[in-house]
């Protein structure tokens, strides 16, 4: 019987959870009944964006499992899963052959020959320009938004909130701490000192964050998303 295993992925978003990874495993696992295979291991990245091999650890493991002759197969739900760069798709294809190990799509069908060469490379294509076609999508968005002032690129510095209308606004208890932390740093305390100090106030903040509180110059009301300028009010003077 032929050794397989599933490779399953989701990227980041509001919809996308590990129920995605459970309904690809499930629909691999009927195509590997249908086709005498027998399971041997999942492989699964969560989180993960498929237009990079960066970040995507389940899956360098899987072809590394390849590499040492652990399975003879792998099998993804369809072509975008396995990814949507077209260059890293026959790079990492091209490993899975020398290992001897045969890709298979569970919801595409892909004829063997010169046809299923051409409709595995249209595959491929359509993959990636979505994958492009939504990052311009959502950098428009996030740059008509930043148009009316408003912050839709991620959480916003601690010390900020929203207000009705989704404009950056200071939040007067945590910009306090903020301003405290810059007060601290400025008479000559390093990070562990400041984290010590805080947390004698009642404070809890990690060294990390405090770090990176430092180190960011939104508090000085420099704000730029997607080549647009945000107005914001200032936290931090100089």
């Amino acid at each position: 019987m032929v050794r397989a295993v599933i490779y399953a992925r989701y990227s980041e978003g509001p919809n996308q959870t590990d129920r995605s990874i459970d309904g690809q495993v499930s629909d691999c696992t009927d195509y590997a009944t249908r086709n005498g295979m027998q399971i041997v291991n999942v492989y699964a990245d969560r989180h993960i964006s498929g237009k990079s091999l960066v970040g995507r650890d389940e899956f360098q493991r899987m072809l590394d499992d390849a590499d040492d002759g652990l399975f003879d197969a792998v099998i993804v739900w369809k072509i975008d899963r396995f990814g949507r760069n077209r260059n890293d798709t026959a790079v990492s294809k091209m490993r899975l052959k020398r290992a001897g190990v045969k890709l298979h799509y569970a919801m595409e069908t892909v004829p063997e020959g010169p046809e299923g060469i051409i409709l595995e490379s249209l595959l491929e294509g359509l993959a990636e320009y979505y994958s492009e076609d939504l990052r311009q999508k959502v950098t428009r968005g996030i740059r008509e938004a930043a148009k009316k002032g408003k912050w839709v690129a991620g959480v916003l510095p601690y010390g900020y909130k929203k207000d009705n209308d989704g404009r950056p606004m200071i939040d007067d208890e945590k910009a306090a701490i903020v301003r405290e932390i810059f007060k601290l740093h400025i008479a000559g305390n390093n990070t562990p000192t400041i984290e010590r100090i805080l947390a004698s106030k009642g404070v809890i903040m990690k060294k990390a964050t405090i770090y990176r509180i430092l180190k960011n110059d939104r508090y000085l009301g420099r704000w730029e998303v997607a080549g647009v300028i945000i107005d914001v009010p200032a936290i931090i003077k100089l």
